[in-house]
């Protein structure tokens, strides 16, 4: 038993000698094979027995070894791989402070930039209302320069002796035609048919011309119906027997006054119509009468047969002699019994007189 523990207490002092303590000795990072025959080598020193064992113990220092190696490269690669990510760490913090710093410039250029806008907007306000200032100025100017243009066209009219003749005369014209007109239109409002002008303000007013043309047309007017026709049957031309025998036309539209021989009066003319030969004076010769005429009461003498209420022709036949006062109505054309035609002066009768019946 104390040979088996001499002998057991042999290699356990042989391989606790310090030359072969592996804590004593820095373990390489990768087995060398010289190692592994030293380990065999003492190995075959012991028993088969303990060699087995011995062997065991090599393989698993052996591999404690390798374990160590391969844990102290995994190690290794940690801490470089943690070194690589505090260097990317640091490199990224870098560039964010950079990429920062950069934003903050281009904060700062785009402060700048806005402030610029801004200045340059309201510069721009600036100048608008300043144009607007200037264009309310203009047409302010305008507005004048055209009053006082205007009061210039006043002035001229009202102290220039030619202008302010012809305004005159203008209103003079005026006056005549709307007189007329209300003479002839007694119903309508003397108002309503005068046409002011502005320009004749510095020679009369609205008022003044609508109570001129009052005035002249006041006499007629108040006049009854028969006055006023008396009145513009005394205004009618007396007839010039020749003139109107070569133009009638020229006499269209005119009242005339005339003495008349009836020389055609029945059927063929109708019950509202004649012919007859006319004169400027009344005369009991037939030979005085020498212009062949149309009498009707239509505007045309062609439709004057077309009427057949006519009580002023009452009495009136053939060759009597009658005072007539007519308006003109140019010439008129009809076919003669014997053949071929013939044009004659035309009237509308506007009154008619017998003065001489003859049978």
């Amino acid at each position: 038993m104390s040979g088996d523990q001499d002998h057991d207490g042999g290699p356990q002092g042989e391989a606790a000698q310090p030359g072969d303590d592996p804590e004593g000795d820095e373990l390489p990072n990768e087995p060398s094979r010289s190692r592994l025959q030293q380990a065999a080598s003492t190995l075959r020193r012991f028993p088969p027995v303990w060699g087995a064992i011995g062997l065991l113990a090599a393989v698993a220092v052996t591999g404690f070894a390798l374990a160590l190696a391969a844990s102290s490269r995994a190690a290794d690669q940690e801490e470089d791989a943690q070194q690589e990510l505090a260097n990317l760490e640091e490199q990224s913090q870098e560039e964010l402070e950079e990429l920062e710093e950069h934003a903050s410039g281009l904060t700062q250029d785009l402060e700048a930039a806005e402030a610029e806008l801004e200045a340059a907007e309201a510069e721009r306000e600036a100048i608008e209302d300043e144009r607007d200032g200037l264009a309310s100025d203009l047409s302010s100017a305008e507005s004048e320069a055209a009053e006082l243009e205007t009061e210039a066209d006043r002035l001229r009219e009202e102290y220039d002796p030619e202008i302010r003749a012809e305004r005159e005369q203008e209103v003079e014209d005026e006056v005549a035609r709307a007189c007329a007109e209300a003479e002839d239109d007694i119903d309508s409002e003397i108002g309503t048919l005068v046409e002011y002008d502005s320009n004749w303000d510095h020679v009369t007013d609205q008022e003044s011309l609508v109570a001129e043309v009052a005035a002249c047309a006041e006499d007629v007017r108040t006049q009854t119906e028969a006055e006023r026709e008396e009145a513009r049957l005394a205004e009618c031309s007396t007839i010039d027997r020749g003139q109107v025998e070569r133009n009638p036309e020229e006499y269209e539209g005119e009242c005339l006054h005339m003495f008349a021989r009836i020389v055609q009066f029945d059927s063929a003319t109708g019950p509202c119509a004649f012919h007859a030969r006319v004169s400027a004076e009344h005369s009991s010769g037939i030979g005085d009468y020498d212009v062949r005429s149309a009498f009707g009461y239509e505007d045309s003498p062609m439709l004057s047969a077309l009427t057949e209420d006519c009580p002023d022709l009452d009495g009136i036949t053939n060759n009597d002699i009658v005072e007539v006062w007519a308006t003109g109505r140019g010439s008129y054309s009809y076919d003669t019994t014997i053949g071929g035609g013939t044009t004659v002066p035309a009237f509308k009768i506007d009154t008619i007189e017998l003065i001489e019946a003859r049978d």
